[in-house]
């Protein structure tokens, strides 16, 4: 019995030297540049193998902040349950995991850019799929637009969600007053099921 409470707690300090290793790690890691963050397919989708849904790597040229999804000034916080999504006219109240980036950039050509990227890779404002239509979000005006994006492989799909609007240098706020600068909320959610999508409410 000794020989066993002995084994046990051997076993215990190895697994804890090894989440301690682990955390390390990814905090070093943590440190490194986001200006020149490349996306990377989500650890929770490791167990779907679908390289055609990676997402476009976002602009050097600006440094990405990671934002909490529930934080008011989330583009996907704003549109999940709204508009983001709509299933034969029906509007879905979705719910994804996934990450969003924030940027600042002196001018909204980007957003052109990063959605022609999207487009001849073959993600989609709409598409159809089986015997649905399925229309992401798309909204203009006078700051600023934002637009979302799907692509389907297999059973699987992934949804981005593209924003710009002008602010005012200074503050960052919304405002139609230029010189300006754009402010990019750019939303990636994990793999998904294509089925959990249809069948939300």
């Amino acid at each position: 019995m000794k020989r066993f409470w002995v084994s046990l707690i051997l076993v215990l300090v190895i697994i804890l030297l090894i989440e301690v290793s682990t955390i390390t790690t990814l905090l070093v890691k943590d440190k490194g540049d986001h200006s020149t963050i490349s996306i990377v397919p989500s650890p929770t989708a490791s167990t779907v193998s679908l390289p055609t849904l990676d997402p476009i790597p976002l602009s050097k040229d600006a440094k990405w902040n990671s934002i909490n999804l529930d934080d008011p000034s989330s583009i996907y916080n704003q549109t999940h349950d709204k508009s983001l999504l709509y299933l034969d006219d029906e509007n879905k109240s979705i719910s994804v995991t996934g990450k969003e980036w924030l940027g600042i950039l002196a001018d909204k050509k980007y957003f052109d850019e990063y959605s022609e990227a999207l487009n001849s890779h073959g993600w989609k404002n709409n598409t159809q799929y089986n015997n649905h239509v399925i229309q992401m979000l798309p909204a203009d005006g006078p700051l600023g637009s934002t637009y979302g994006y799907i692509k389907i492989e297999k059973y699987y799909a992934r949804i981005i969600i593209l924003s710009v609007v002008s602010v005012a240098p200074q503050t960052l706020k919304a405002s139609a007053d230029c010189p300006c600068k754009y402010k990019y909320n750019i939303f990636i959610s994990d793999t998904v099921p294509i089925a959990d999508l249809i069948n939300s409410k």
